[in-house]
């Protein structure tokens, strides 16, 4: 018998009902620090451009897609595509006339 129980007469059993929104509120804290530095006006500006690259291009391509599916622009031609993608375009000849960057946070040089 657990010192819980030996002092109360009942055993502790939790209460996942009380979990679940505690959980829920985890993951949406979560969700939203993910999407937090994101400005989706950067996407709908540079939708028609074909050279978009980003560290982070997976989560861009998400947001386009939620942003498409908001309703608040249209989809687009062209990916947001990552630093491999970025090499290959530098070294590839001709190299292309614009290259449009996003990144956040602190460049180590």
């Amino acid at each position: 018998m657990d010192r819980w129980a030996s002092t109360t007469g009942k055993s502790f059993q939790p209460s996942y009902p009380v979990l679940i929104p505690w959980l829920a509120l985890l993951l949406m804290s979560w969700w939203w620090h993910s999407f937090a530095d994101l400005d989706p006006a950067l996407s709908r500006r540079l939708q028609r451009e074909p050279h978009r690259y980003s560290r982070r291009a997976r989560l861009l391509n998400l947001s386009d897609r939620m942003e498409v599916a908001a309703g608040r622009m249209s989809p687009s031609s062209f990916p947001w595509r990552d630093g491999d993608a970025l090499q290959r375009a530098l070294i590839r000849r001709p190299a292309p006339d614009q290259l449009w960057l996003a990144d956040r946070g602190r460049v180590s040089l």
